[in-house]
C-alpha cells in the first residue's frame, strides 16, 4: 500500500503522485514518477507526508527544517539531465581513453560491509558499452548483499577509466576496536602490499571531533596521516569525497549548526572532491548548454557538498595550498563563519570538484539514480588515472600524489579548471544553517580549485613533466 505520497508545485499545476518502495538488497529505494512533463533545468517544488492505515501526516516541504529565512531563496528541486560515463566523457571532454599501460592500476576502498555486485557492474558496462574492467577483491564482497555506495564508487571509477584493473579493498568490521576497521587499517593493509594501487577513491568519514566520540582515540587522526603520507611518499594517491552534508555536517555526525569539518577530507595527504552539478545558470563549458554549479539546497538539489578548514592540529596547512588560501581568505570578505569558528591556518579542503548529482548507476538489477561526493570522488579518480596511463605510456612514472602539481598548474595554466563560482555550504542535508563558506573566483572552500577545465591541455602539461 500507500508508504509515502507527494504533492509537487509545478507551473500551472498542482498534482500529486504515490511513492511506490523498490526492495534493493539491505536497503529500500523509493521512486516517483511525476505525471507532469519537466523540462530540463525547470524547478519543481516538493511536498512529502507519510500514509498509513492510521492515517496521513501533515505535508512536509523539502527541504523540512529550513533555518535563518533560506525559504525566500529556495527555488525548488532542479531537474537536471542523467549521468552517465558517456555524459561524462564529453562534458569534460576526456576524449577516448588510452592505451592501458602496464602497471597501470586503481582502486575504491569500502567499510561497514559495503558490496558489490559482479552481475550488476557487467550490466553497467554493457548498458553503456564499456570495456570490462578487471576487478580484484582484497578482503571481502557479498554480491547478493550489494550496497549503493560500493555500486557507484566501482561503477563510476571503472566507467571513467574504463579497461583498468581495479581492485575493491573492502575492510570488514569485526570484534577489535574500531580503527581494525576503518581507514587507519586500510592504509596499514595497503602499505604492507609489495604493489599498492597507484590510486584509491575513498567515499567516506566522519567529522573530526566524532573520531574521538566513537572510540577510535584522540590520536586516531594523527596516525591515519602518517599511514597516509606513507603512500603518497611511495606514489600511491588517494581521493577523497569531501563530505555531503555542507560545512556543519548537521544530519551526518552533527545534530547543530556549528561548522564540523570532516575527516580524511581535511587530511593535507589527499585530494579531496567536492560536488557539483550541471547547471544553466552557470558559464557554459565549451561546446556545452550548460556549466557547473556547487551541489547544495539553495540550488536545487536535496543535499550539499562539504568544504572548510580542520579543526586538528596534525592537519596542517600544507605548502602546495598556502598561497591559493591566502588569496581566498583575502578576497571573500564576509562569506565566512565568525573567526571563533574555524581556524584559518589549517587544512583548507576540497581542492577539487566533479559532477556528484544524478549518477545513473545499475543496482541490484534496476537502473536508479545515485547522489553525492561518493560518485565525485572515484569520477576525479578516473581522471587521474587517465593522466596516469598518459604518463606511463609516455615512459614517466605515475602522478602519485596530485596536490602539489594541480595547485601548481591551477596558478600556471587556469584553464585547466573550470571554475565554479555559484553555490555555497550553508545547508546540510536537508538543513539550512546561518553560516558557512561561499564559492568565490579560484580557490573557495565550496568547490576547490574547480572541476577539470581544459582536459586536453592538462593532459600535454602533466605528458611533458619530468
Amino acid at each position: 500500500g500507500k508508504l509515502m505520497e507527494s504533492a509537487l508545485s509545478v507551473p500551472l499545476s498542482a498534482v500529486s503522485a504515490e511513492i511506490q518502495p523498490t526492495p534493493s538488497a539491505n536497503n529500500t529505494v523509493y521512486n516517483v514518477a511525476i505525471p507532469y512533463p519537466v523540462s530540463e533545468f525547470q524547478y519543481v517544488n516538493v511536498s512529502i507526508r507519510a500514509v498509513n492505515s492510521a492515517g496521513k501526516s501533515e505535508f512536509a516541504t523539502l527541504p523540512w527544517k529550513n533555518q535563518y529565512g533560506m525559504n525566500n531563496s529556495l527555488h525548488g528541486m532542479l531537474a537536471t539531465p542523467y549521468v552517465t560515463p558517456e555524459l561524462l566523457t564529453k562534458f569534460y571532454g576526456l576524449g577516448d581513453m588510452p592505451s592501458i599501460p602496464n602497471g597501470l592500476s586503481q582502486a575504491v576502498a569500502e567499510f561497514g560491509e559495503q558490496w558489490y555486485s559482479p552481475v550488476d557492474l557487467a550490466t553497467f558496462y554493457k548498458r553503456f558499452e564499456l570495456p570490462v574492467s578487471q576487478v580484484t577483491v582484497v578482503g571481502n564482497n557479498d554480491g547478493p548483499q550489494s550496497g549503493g555506495e560500493a555500486t557507484l564508487d566501482i561503477q563510476y571509477i571503472t566507467g571513467v577509466a574504463p579497461g583498468v584493473d581495479t581492485t575493491f579493498w573492502s575492510v570488514t568490521p569485526g570484534a577489535a576496536a574500531p580503527d581494525q576497521a576503518f581507514l587507519f587499517e586500510w592504509a596499514s593493509q595497503v602499505n604492507a602490499a609489495s604493489n599498492p594501487p597507484l590510486l584509491t577513491s575513498i567515499s567516506y568519514g566522519l567529522g573530526e571531533v566524532q573520531y574521538v566520540q566513537s572510540g577510535f582515540g584522540p590520536t586516531y587522526i594523527s596516525r591515519t596521516n602518517v599511514e597516509f603520507l606513507k603512500l603518497c611518499s611511495r606514489g600511491s594517491g588517494i581521493l577523497v569525497a569531501a563530505g555531503d552534508a555542507g560545512a556543519s555536517n548537521d544530519g551526518h555526525g552533527s545534530n547543530t549548526c556549528s561548522v564540523m569539518p570532516d575527516f580524511p577530507s581535511s587530511s593535507p595527504w589527499v585530494t579531496t572532491v567536492s560536488a557539483s552539478f550541471i547547471s544553466n545558470a552557470a558559464p557554459a563549458r565549451p561546446g556545452q548548454n550548460a556549466g557547473e554549479v556547487a551541489v547544495s539546497i539553495p540550488n536545487g538539489v536535496f543535499w550539499t557538498t562539504g568544504g572548510g578548514f580542520s579543526s586538528e592540529p596534525s592537519c596542517e596547512q600544507p605548502w602546495y595550498q598556502q598561497d591559493a588560501v591566502a588569496t581566498y581568505l583575502s578576497r571573500g570578505d564576509g562569506t565566512f563563519p565568525p573567526n571563533s569558528m574555524f581556524n584559518s591556518t589549517l587544512r583548507a579542503y576540497p581542492d577539487v570538484s566533479a559532477i556528484g548529482h544524478n549518477l545513473m548507476c545499475e543496482w541490484a538489477g534496476t537502473l536508479v539514480s545515485i547522489d553525492g561526493t561518493s560518485a565525485s570522488s572515484p569520477i576525479f579518480a578516473g581522471i587521474l588515472t587517465r593522466l596516469n596511463a598518459a604518463r606511463l605510456n609516455a615512459g614517466k612514472s605515475q602522478l602519485g600524489f596530485a596536490n602539489p602539481l594541480l595547485y601548481s598548474l591551477a596558478a600556471s595554466n587556469p584553464s585547466v579548471f573550470y571554475d565554479i563560482t555559484i553555490g555555497d555550504n550553508k545547508c546540510a542535508g536537508f538543513t539550512c544553517c546561518e553560516y558557512g563558506y561561499a564559492c568565490e573566483k579560484g580557490f573557495d572552500a565550496v568547490s576547490g580549485l574547480g572541476s577539470v577545465g581544459d582536459f586536453a591541455l592538462l593532459e600535454k602539461l602533466v605528458v611533458s613533466m619530468a
